[in-house]
């Protein structure tokens, strides 16, 4: 098989594998009342798994890159003014 074959035969193969998406204007009605979320819904895994994410990412962060920072600065205030601790701070 020769090269423009092979690339014949690619080309076609992509373009059978192309699929048609319709596409609408008219976007859901995701709007729900408190009335209407079902009962147990707050005390659910689910919920309750999303909002101890939500809480530990936000520890993580605070722990990973808050803390260290406001301890860079302490020691740089006990030693002595460095110059090169903002360029720590953005690397770290």
């Amino acid at each position: 098989m020769s090269p423009f074959t092979q690339h014949t035969v690619s080309q076609e193969h992509e373009k059978s594998s192309i699929h048609h998406v319709e596409s609408t204007d008219e976007s859901p009605d995701v709007h729900t009342d408190a009335d209407e979320v079902p009962s147990g819904y707050w005390l659910s895994f689910k919920f309750l798994g999303t909002v101890l994410a939500i809480i530990l990412l936000a520890n993580s962060l605070f722990i990973g890159y808050v803390m260290p920072v406001n301890i860079l600065a302490i020691i740089n205030a006990d030693v002595g003014m460095l110059s090169s601790l903002s360029s720590v701070e953005l690397l770290f």
